[in-house]
């Protein structure tokens, strides 16, 4: 059981300790920018930045342990499956943004073997050759003889990532159903996370949000470096620099305007990176990643705009 229902935000930093923020509050269907006065509920999804040596304390008292992810498979070999796969096994040469230093926190540092689930025997053949260290099978996610004979329900994590959103639900809520811990599905919009969230699934990836993430990231102007949605495409997070004619340059933290609707996360100042409290002053070059509320852009903007 979480010892955090039912305690206020401005009471969390206490009891977790260390460098933490506490930025979003899913519940329900609604995101929530918490402030101090926000009490968490039974039931609420938090988001937390943390240094990745709280995490484990974090998770503990959230009522979930973090365990070891030995063995994850990946149904799907086509263009997504791909890339998760070579996520998974340290292939990718990550772009050194404040998103990449974010995102290593919630990767999976050690597991076993990954084993990649692919019908198409072409695929097989050509992700064999690509990836040697993965175990790739080419069998049917929908044959339950396959499920049972292959030792698929030993896995720790399932991620359905095949073309068919409706089949990665399906394959993520049966595989669940029958034992397999946790379950990331891919899906094509919002709508259906919502439906697949409700139903069970741990971790639900929009992919037409991550596309409109990538457009967003190349319209937007203001020194906005990029873009990613959550909360159903309420909450918008923003990676940005602080250029020298900004007017949020040269001003503490705690005079950021409560209006901006938005919450400062992180700022990276040369190599170094930290949660940034009340006295911190803004200053050029600095890379700052922002969570704020749909429609707040225009404002945003305006505070971090000029010449970069």
């Amino acid at each position: 059981q979480s010892v955090f229902a039912g305690m206020s935000v401005r009471d969390f930093r206490t009891v977790v300790k260390g460098e933490t923020l506490l930025t979003l509050v899913e519940r329900g269907e609604e995101a929530l920018l918490p402030t101090g006065a926000t009490t968490l509920l039974v039931g609420d999804r938090i988001h937390v930045l943390a240094h990745e040596k709280d995490m484990e304390k974090i998770f503990s008292l959230a009522g979930r342990p973090l365990k070891p992810l030995r063995k994850i498979g990946v149904v799907g070999g086509g263009r997504m499956g791909a890339l998760i796969v070579e996520g998974l096994l340290g292939k990718v040469q990550r772009k050194k943004s404040l998103f990449s230093k974010i995102i290593t926190y919630i990767q999976p540092r050690s597991f076993r073997n990954v084993v990649v689930i692919e019908k198409d025997y072409n695929l097989c053949k050509e992700l064999s050759g690509r990836f040697p260290e993965a175990l790739i099978l080419n069998e049917d996610i929908s044959d339950e003889g396959f499920v049972e004979e292959e030792g698929i329900l030993d896995m720790d994590l399932i991620v359905t990532a095949t073309e068919n959103q409706e089949l990665n639900m399906i394959a993520a809520l049966y595989l669940k159903a029958r034992g397999v811990e946790r379950a990331v599905a891919l899906v094509s919009g919002a709508g259906y996370a919502t439906i697949a969230r409700q139903l069970g699934i741990d971790v639900v990836v929009p992919m037409k949000s991550v596309v409109v993430d990538s457009i967003l990231s190349h319209l937007l102007g203001g020194g906005i470096r990029g873009v990613h949605r959550i909360g159903e495409g309420s909450i918008e997070i923003l990676e940005l620099e602080v250029s020298a004619s900004a007017h949020i340059a040269g001003k503490r933290l705690d005079q950021f305007p409560n209006s901006a609707g938005a919450l400062v996360m992180q700022v990276s100042r040369g190599n170094d990176s930290f949660i940034p409290r009340g006295d911190y002053v803004f200053s050029p070059r600095d890379r700052i990643v922002l969570i704020v509320k749909k429609g707040a852009e225009i404002e945003i903007e305006r505070l971090f705009g000029g010449p970069q």
